[in-house]
């Protein structure tokens, strides 16, 4: 947060997107939400598309199914922030720079980037008029065995300080039911099956859910790795179906 936090000192456009060591830019995307912000003064920010790759064969949209949820108002938009860990990449998007220095940039505290960000910029926002999307791809997250989504200690800590200092106090406890029970699920596909049922009651203690015990027990019975491996679009359907139905 602090090194993105500097480069945007240092950078002299009135752009600004980011993109990380396991990332790439799709340059035909990028031009088009240049376009869009150079022709509609009130535009702040463009969001878009991206693709998981692995060993460079690409593989699943990354938020193809973000689309809905910018047709939303603003304040729903926040609340999904508030109560969902979406997957939205700030490397998908562009935005004015005098608009990154109005929000204050990323927060050095709370190292989860995308999220913290995405909830500072749904709070400064004022007009449906000021963010729009586009659905091509503009950037591509390489997958690899080192990627810190793997490291499940690592990425608790990260989402709960975004909980501690982001979530209002209603939403704290459904979040850390969500961090907890989504992490337990990862688990399962590495075959870590002690530390997945830790993490699942953890995720219990903070809100019981039926529906939740009921997707659990169907992923330790079911062939959940070889589904991710070898049908990534099923595995994905099924993901969005697991957050429909515990939420």
């Amino acid at each position: 947060a602090g090194s993105y936090n500097m480069a945007v000192q240092n950078a002299h456009g009135k752009y600004i997107t980011f993109i990380d060591y396991e990332e790439y830019l799709i340059v035909s995307g990028f031009s088009k939400k240049i376009e869009m912000l150079e022709k509609i003064n009130d535009l702040k920010i463009v969001y878009a598309n991206g693709i998981f790759f692995e060993k460079w064969a690409q593989g699943l949209q990354i938020q193809g199914h973000m689309n809905r949820l910018f047709t939303w108002s603003i304040w729903d938009i926040q609340k999904k922030l508030y109560t969902t860990i979406p997957m939205l990449s700030v490397s998908c998007s562009v935005m004015r720079r005098d608009f990154f220095d109005q929000i204050g940039g990323f927060d050095i505290m709370c190292q989860s980037n995308d999220w913290v960000l995405n909830i500072r910029i749904f709070q400064h926002l004022v007009s449906r008029d000021n963010f729009s999307y586009i659905l091509e791809p503009v950037f591509a997250y390489r997958m690899h065995e080192n990627n810190i989504s793997k490291d499940s200690k690592k990425m608790i800590k990260l989402l709960r300080e975004v909980v501690d200092h982001y979530i209002p106090l209603e939403y704290k406890d459904k979040q850390y039911a969500n961090i907890y029970f989504y992490t337990a699920l990862n688990t399962i596909t590495a075959h870590r099956y002690l530390e997945s049922l830790r993490l699942f009651r953890i995720s219990l203690s903070f809100e019981y859910h039926i529906s939740r015990i009921f997707i659990y027990i169907l992923a330790l019975v079911s062939p959940v790795s070889f589904i991710a491996r070898h049908f990534p679009k099923l595995f994905s359907f099924l993901k969005k179906m697991v957050q429909l139905l515990s939420s």
